[in-house]
């Protein structure tokens, strides 16, 4: 990097169209002044001038660009948000070893939670060359709504993937034993996946077709709406590192169920800013929610926590600030011979 020169850092093994999260924090670091590339491609060279840091957002990612030595020649971040640490290890032959290969090559390793880096040391990652990053939120885009006097039905609101890892058979099960203890309430769900006929089954199968609304994948505004229209989110995923929807949630000032899963301890403390229910547990996120239901004064009290919590801890400002420190950290590193 030339002296005075803005940082610039190569984001490559990226799923297009960009996550949200993802479009929010490269436009925030290019508002703070790194210029951010993405590559489109394996086969895409390397500008010029070359890039100060390679970035790899997703464990699959940097695994598919292994063989790309000219990028690992340069300093290089790997990110680990979860499932590729805490699921794919155990589901995909192989892919322990190449993680660990990722580790030995990479100048650095982020975590986005101190339970994804314990899992990562576990698999072979050095702790010296790791480094925890939270998830983040903008708290400008996300605020709490003017809120109006609430009527019912309950309005109940999950966000993410449809898929196996978000436990949405669970969660239907919890709306199930909602309705049979006469708490009027109805699910939203938000997001879309290979798992949709299979939750559309479940749906019908537990008779909850009047139930349920399937919105499948919706601009970020009409997330936003959502969470301001809505009474609780749910969050009942099997695995996780920290949810993004979740902390989109409490910026909003929308009460919290989630589980007990991967890091979501390190941002929603049990009846502090949210409620905590064990991972499977279909009982315990419906006790979970009829006791927000019956009790008005803990929903508030929780969603104004929650709040606070993402303030303090989830400011996307304060991630950029971390993330353009470590890039300029990473990349005044000296490479290891041999490092590739």
């Amino acid at each position: 990097m030339a002296h005075g020169s803005p940082m610039r850092v190569y984001y490559a093994g990226l799923a297009l169209p960009l996550e949200e999260f993802l479009r929010r924090k490269y436009e925030a670091l290019e508002r703070a002044g790194v210029e951010v590339i993405i590559a489109r491609d394996f086969f895409e060279p390397l500008p010029l001038p070359r890039p100060d840091v390679v970035h790899f957002e997703w464990n699959g990612g940097a695994i598919d660009f292994l063989e790309r030595d000219d990028l690992w020649e340069l300093p290089t971040i790997v990110s680990c948000r979860g499932t590729q640490i805490r699921v794919r290890p155990h589901v995909s032959a192989g892919y322990a070893d190449q993680v660990r290969e990722t580790f030995r090559r990479a100048t650095l390793v982020h975590c986005v939670c101190e339970t994804v880096r314990e899992e990562a040391c576990a698999l072979g990652l050095d702790p010296e060359k790791s480094a925890v990053i939270f998830p983040a939120v903008d708290v400008e885009e996300f605020r709490p709504p003017a809120r109006l006097e609430r009527t019912p039905p309950l309005k109940l609101l999950a966000v993410g993937a449809l898929i196996w890892i978000k436990g949405y058979e669970v969660m239907l099960q919890t709306l199930r034993l909602l309705l049979d203890r006469g708490i009027d309430c109805r699910l939203e769900i938000i997001g879309a996946g290979s798992e949709r006929s299979r939750i559309l089954f479940t749906i019908e199968d537990l008779g909850l077709a009047n139930a349920v609304t399937l919105r499948g994948r919706v601009p970020p505004s009409m997330v936003r709406d959502a969470m301001a229209r809505s009474d609780i989110l749910l969050h009942a995923s099997l695995s996780e590192g920290i949810s993004n929807a979740v902390l989109e949630a409490m910026a909003s000032g929308l009460p919290v169920v989630t589980t007990d899963s991967g890091g979501m301890r390190e941002a929603v403390s049990d009846g502090n800013d949210g409620l905590v229910v064990a991972v499977r547990d279909a009982r315990a996120g419906a006790d979970a929610v009829a006791r927000l239901a019956h009790e008005p004064e803990l929903a508030a009290r929780l969603a104004g926590n929650a709040r606070r919590t993402v303030e303090s801890r989830f400011r996307l400002d304060a991630q950029v600030e971390r993330w353009r420190r470590v890039y300029q950290d990473v990349a005044a590193r000296p490479r290891v011979k041999g490092a590739t």
